[in-house]
C-alpha cells in the first residue's frame, strides 16, 4: 500500500508540474510479483501509470520527470559507465584473450554466446545480443586485440539515451 500511494504522488507531482491531464484512472488492477515471485493483485506503479498514458501525455509526464532533474542524469550516466564500460565490456572482452585456449579460433562466437547467455534476463534482446556481441563487439576486439572496439560499439546507444535524457534535463 505504501508503494501505491508513493507512486500516485509522484504522479500527481508530475502532473502539477507539466499541467497535463491525466487520462486513465490511476489505481489499476493488474499483477505485479514481490520478491520473492508472489503475485500479488492490485497494485499499481509509478511506470505501469504512466505506460497507460496516451503517448502525448506519456511523452509529457516524462518530459517533466526529468526536467531539471541532474540526480537523476548524475545516476543515469554512472550506471552507463558502470555497467557498459567496466561492467560488461571489460568482464566479456577482457575475458576473449584467455578463451582461445579453450575455444581455439572460434573463440570470438564463443564470448558472444556467453555474453548473450548473460542477457537472459531480458529474452526480448537475446537475437539481437547475439548478433551484435558476436559480429560487433566480440569480432572487432578479437580482429584489433583491443577492448576499445567492445566498449566504443556497445556505448553508441548508451550515448545516445545520455544525450536524450540531457535535452529533457535542460528543458
Amino acid at each position: 500500500m505504501r508503494g501505491e500511494a508513493m507512486a500516485n504522488a509522484k504522479i500527481q507531482l508530475i502532473t502539477q508540474r507539466s499541467q497535463v491531464q491525466i487520462l486513465s484512472p490511476l489505481q489499476m488492477e493488474h499483477l505485479v510479483r514481490d520478491p520473492f515471485g508472489k503475485e500479488t493483485k492490485g497494485s499499481s506503479s509509478f511506470l505501469a501509470a504512466i505506460w497507460q498514458q496516451t503517448s502525448e501525455a506519456r511523452d509529457s509526464l516524462i518530459a517533466a520527470f526529468f526536467n531539471g532533474a541532474w540526480g537523476w542524469f548524475a545516476f543515469l550516466v554512472v550506471s552507463v559507465v558502470f555497467n557498459t564500460v567496466l561492467g560488461e565490456e571489460l568482464l566479456f572482452r577482457g575475458l576473449l584473450p584467455r578463451m582461445r585456449a579453450a575455444f581455439g579460433r572460434g573463440d570470438w562466437v564463443a564470448n558472444g554466446v556467453l555474453f548473450t547467455l548473460y542477457h537472459l534476463h531480458q529474452p526480448w534482446v537475446m537475437p539481437a545480443t547475439l548478433v551484435n556481441g558476436i559480429f560487433l563487439e566480440a569480432y572487432p576486439t578479437r580482429r584489433f586485440q583491443s577492448a576499445w572496439m567492445g566498449i566504443i560499439v556497445h556505448s553508441v546507444q548508451s550515448v545516445f539515451v545520455i544525450a536524450v535524457v540531457l535535452v529533457l534535463v535542460l528543458k
